[in-house]
């Protein structure tokens, strides 16, 4: 009889199944880098948290923190199914259009600044620090929304 693996935490969700689980996580807030910069580590720490031959697991706060941030209970559903529990707000097409609001809004943001420093011909440090600064909130806001649109496609 084999013995289970001391990497299995629970008889019904074996460490193989939590790193699946991990996996898609991770590819739902864009990769590894991106996940590791919502909970400040990094690549190769996200990347044991998906590998079932490590004993690395995330704290529940992390888990939480990367669910909040793209938006789907991936880990937590997959833990309260191994439970008998279902949630109850685990919609499989995840709303856009808020986040389309906030992207226009922060376009918006970054035009009018962009006109404001280029107003008179000459953009000072303090002027192209606050345009890059909003080029970063659009850029996480699109890593952001490409990550959830690409939910959507997968489960069409």
């Amino acid at each position: 009889m084999t013995q289970p693996s001391p990497l299995d935490l629970h008889p019904d969700l074996t460490r193989s199944d939590i790193c699946f689980h991990m996996r898609r996580l991770i590819s739902a807030c864009g990769g590894l880098v991106k996940s590791g910069e919502v909970i400040g580590l990094g690549k190769s720490q996200m990347s044991n948290f998906q590998n079932a031959t490590k004993t690395d697991f995330p704290r529940l706060d992390q888990i939480l923190a990367l669910e909040a941030w793209c938006g789907e209970p991936i880990v937590t559903a997959a833990l309260a199914a191994v439970q008998g529990v279902t949630a109850l707000d685990c919609d499989t097409r995840p709303d856009l259009t808020q986040q389309s609001i906030g992207l226009t809004a922060l376009t918006a943001q970054l035009s009018a600044a962009t006109a404001e420093a280029t107003r008179d011909g000459i953009i000072t440090e303090a002027e192209a620090a606050n345009l890059r600064d909003l080029r970063g909130q659009l850029d996480d806001a699109l890593d952001h929304f490409d990550a959830r649109k690409n939910k959507l496609r997968s489960v069409s």
